[in-house]
């Protein structure tokens, strides 16, 4: 089963994904994450790739994530693309992932792809508003991606918060379950305990 996590950045997708993996087991399930399948832009000077607007449906390599998740459907292992943050850049290493029976994927945009979107067996969008997520996506790129808060926020006024209107937010409509993150982690927590609990019974 091909499980999406959707909503914006910031929203804390990659908290309730890993603590949804943490509850089904790891000998049960396994997370990808759409940030692996930026498209391979290592061709373009660094300055150049500084300027790509990553929150587009444009930078995402679909075909790839696509074929992979269908090979892991049909029990086979893949090697997933490995992508530097920092550099903007796909390394030439990859990482082995196996077929489970539960597949947590996450991203922005997993919903904005026709062909992707038919693969997912249940949807999930995690919902939360725009200055928490500003604050969070803050915090998370200047401990793991090497950004400054200038950087940041420069980012959300070019290109995240129009981003996420056009490419994000729409997707809410096409979702089976809606979990609002805006304060109380516990409840979602509590939300994705129900959606185990239904998933393994």
């Amino acid at each position: 089963m091909i499980i999406g996590f959707c909503g914006g950045t910031g929203s804390g997708k990659s908290v309730l994904v890993k603590y949804a993996y943490d509850k089904l087991g790891s000998n049960n399930s396994s997370i990808i994450s759409l940030d692996q399948y930026y498209k391979d832009f290592s061709y373009l000077k660094f300055e150049e790739r500084c300027n790509i607007n990553f929150d587009h449906p444009s930078s995402i390599d679909y075909e790839l994530i696509t074929n992979q998740l269908s090979e892991l459907k049909n029990g086979n292992p893949v090697h997933i693309p490995i992508y530097s943050y920092k550099k903007h850049k796909r390394l030439k290493k990859t990482e082995i992932s196996y077929p489970k029976k539960f597949i947590l994927v996450d991203g922005i945009l997993i919903f904005s792809n026709k062909k992707l979107l038919k693969l997912f067996d249940k949807k999930i969008y995690i919902e939360c508003e725009k200055e928490k997520r500003v604050r969070r996506r803050i915090k998370r790129d200047i401990k793991y991606r090497g950004r400054t808060e200038k950087e940041v926020i420069d980012r959300f006024e070019k290109n995240i918060h129009e981003m996420h209107e056009k490419y994000v937010k729409p997707h809410i409509e096409k979702v089976d379950i809606i979990i609002n993150n805006d304060e109380n982690l516990k409840h979602a927590k509590s939300e994705i305990d129900l959606i185990v609990k239904n998933l393994i019974n």
